[in-house]
């Protein structure tokens, strides 16, 4: 996913996936990165911040981590920077050439008020965390819920005999290939499948919140400022009182009402 994301964000493949299977830097900084947020999850805030302040352990290999990753940012957003200003700036190309970088860099100098003529320090900053932050969101994100996906599709033959009827009858001649966003849409029994899965095997299995000021719940349960909330999005998804008795069922047609009304929203 490391490669699909790169062609996504940044319009250029990395190779992780070559037949020779090269070391890339870039990748395995990632990894690093994403190891050490889930281990400050584990630890009291005062000892990951001691090790990073000491350079060690885990939070020591995510400093050189950072320089890496960040290194590699920069270099592909100012190569972006120099190719639109060499393109004068036009918004109008090819949608090959036309990546999502280069849309944040637009949107960012359209907000700085640069008027295209360069980023600047803190627009080159803004730019690489935007992509850090899509990089995250959809890297292991996606790359889990696919193989969960397909497992459970492979399991269920019915479920894999409809998916492929719907496919044949939006993709015509095309085999399979569904040309338009607009198709897409209407496949809603694909699309009940998929959230079927992330339902069973959601890829962030929790989730933590924490309020900067006391609040109050819609159950009415008082929350003291700082105080960590702890959401089990797993739990949710295999509630007895909320699924019904057949909960651990991979039934898509629970999230389908009909082709006219699409898919079913349940409510958080």
């Amino acid at each position: 996913m490391f490669d699909l994301n790169c062609l996504l964000l940044l319009g250029i493949d990395p190779g992780c996936l070559s037949a020779s299977f090269p070391r890339v830097p870039c990748a395995e900084a990632f990894d690093v990165i994403e190891e050490a947020v889930f281990y400050r999850h584990c630890v009291p805030r005062w000892v990951w911040k001691a090790m990073r302040r000491l350079r060690v352990g885990w939070e020591g290999r995510t400093i050189e981590a950072e320089g890496c990753l960040n290194g590699f940012l920069d270099e592909k957003i100012r190569a972006k920077v120099a190719e639109k200003q060499a393109a004068d700036g036009k918004e109008s190309r090819d949608d090959d050439d036309y990546d999502l970088l280069m849309k944040v860099i637009v949107e960012t100098e359209r907000l700085l008020g640069s008027g295209g003529d360069c980023l600047g320090s803190k627009g080159e900053k803004f730019v690489r965390e935007t992509v850090v932050g899509l990089m995250v969101a959809g890297r292991d994100t996606i790359a889990v819920a696919l193989s969960w996906f397909f497992w459970l599709v492979a399991k269920n033959p019915g479920v894999e005999e409809r998916i492929l009827e719907e496919l044949d009858e939006f993709s015509g001649e095309k085999q399979g290939i569904v040309s338009s966003v607009e198709d897409l849409n209407k496949m809603v029994y694909l699309h009940g499948a998929i959230s079927e899965t992330l339902r069973l095997y959601p890829p962030v299995p929790f989730e933590l919140k924490q309020p900067l000021e006391p609040d109050m719940l819609p159950s009415d349960h008082f929350v003291g400022k700082n105080t960590r909330i702890f959401v089990s999005i797993y739990s949710i998804g295999r509630m007895k009182e909320v699924w019904g008795e057949d909960w651990m069922e991979f039934k898509p047609e629970r999230w389908v009402a009909d082709r006219s009304e699409g898919t079913i929203h349940v409510p958080s």
